[in-house]
């Protein structure tokens, strides 16, 4: 299964690539910013693990990029306050990774949202997990009065809530991380040692030997008084 993300916005701003992985950085994510200049008729960016990687191998990560398009938009069967919310958009980037890597996906999404001061359609909604709760919560709106669920309930979310989720995905990469790994857990302490059972005891070697005098004098004392 997949994590998949859609950013709308209307431009770039100038030295888009600089400013984007600046704020890469800043969520934790040591990637080089790749933008062609062509990028419109290409239709993708790229993220590279290091300067000198190529796009399109395994160590690269694309973003594609294309134009809005209004028929698709209808093809969505979008409410109209998310029509609205999203019509103005001239373009759309698609961030889509494995399920298991979700919060990249929302850091990535989020940082473009933030640069681009765009909007980003979370179909998971993200935003709403209790895991990310405390991180995310003072961006949320409130609930509607008439029960109707919110934008961002929806996984619709301005720019100052996609920032929220892509620093709350962050800290949670950051709270994964301070855990112990099995490799460098402590070692366990030490308990007492419990008290031998009985069956544990009869079969030691004093044990044994007393049994064993016991029966001899028994055996002498049945002789004696003439019993064999």
């Amino acid at each position: 299964m997949s994590f998949d993300v859609e950013i709308y916005f209307k431009a770039l701003p100038s030295e888009f690539a600089a400013k984007w992985q600046a704020a890469l950085w800043e969520l934790g994510l040591q990637k080089t910013v790749l933008v062609p200049a062509d990028w419109e008729t290409a239709g993708s960016w790229c993220l590279l693990e290091k300067p000198t990687d190529v796009p399109d191998d395994d160590d690269s990560f694309a973003i594609y990029v294309s134009r809005v398009d209004a028929v698709e938009l209808a093809d969505k069967d979008l409410a109209p306050d998310e029509v609205a919310l999203i019509s103005a958009a001239q373009y759309r980037a698609d961030v889509s990774t494995r399920l298991s890597a979700g919060s990249f996906a929302l850091m990535v999404a989020g940082s473009i949202a933030k640069l681009t001061d765009g909007v980003m359609w979370d179909p998971q909604r993200a935003a709403i997990e209790p895991l990310f709760a405390s991180d995310v919560e003072p961006y949320l709106p409130p609930s509607s009065a008439d029960e109707k669920s919110t934008l961002a309930e929806r996984g619709f979310y301005d720019v100052r809530l996609a920032w929220a989720v892509a620093k709350a995905a962050c800290a949670y990469e950051q709270r994964v991380a301070a855990q112990p790994t099995e490799a460098h857990a402590p070692s366990p302490q030490p308990v007492e040692a419990a008290p031998p059972t009985w069956a544990e005891q009869a079969k030691s070697p004093t044990t044994i030997v007393v049994g064993l005098l016991i029966l001899c004098w028994v055996v002498y004392k049945l002789h004696k008084a003439g019993y064999f």
